[in-house]
């Protein structure tokens, strides 16, 4: 072996090698979550007016113990923050797009939202006058 092989050899074998950061899979948001706290525009609000949210492929159910709300979702865990948007199946034929972000943190969902039709959230945070609103829930175990 040549004096160049073996220097290559060295070289590439003791490269650190890159880590990605871990991307959560799709499936993980899918279930039923409970939740435990809604920010809106940075003020805490009645978490009693919606009880659950279920994610099953491709669709949310909003229910909040009277009736249901649904909507579609579609996720990208590619981009960073991992992005959501929700499509609320609603009469009269409008249906807006609400852009997201999102996390998975155990048994914990965050996601983060635009309102009136804002641009995605950047971070994770509702502030007064930011036209932001944030869900925290926690996945249901049967």
């Amino acid at each position: 072996m040549n004096l160049f092989a073996v220097f290559a050899f060295v070289t590439f074998a003791a490269a650190p090698v890159p880590k990605e950061p871990p991307k959560a899979p799709v499936e993980s948001i899918e279930g039923e979550w409970k939740l435990v706290e809604f920010v809106k525009e940075g003020r805490p609000r009645e978490k009693e007016a919606i009880t659950t949210m279920t994610f099953k492929a491709g669709k949310l159910t909003i229910a909040d113990g009277k009736r249901d709300e649904t909507a579609t979702y579609t996720l990208d865990p590619k981009a960073t923050p991992f992005a959501i948007d929700l499509v609320p199946e609603k009469g009269g034929g409008r249906k807006e797009t609400v852009k997201g972000i999102y996390k998975i943190e155990k048994d914990k969902l965050i996601i983060c939202f635009s309102m009136d039709g804002a641009d995605r959230p950047k971070e994770f945070k509702s502030e007064p006058g930011t036209k932001t609103g944030m869900f925290t829930l926690e996945r249901v175990r049967k």
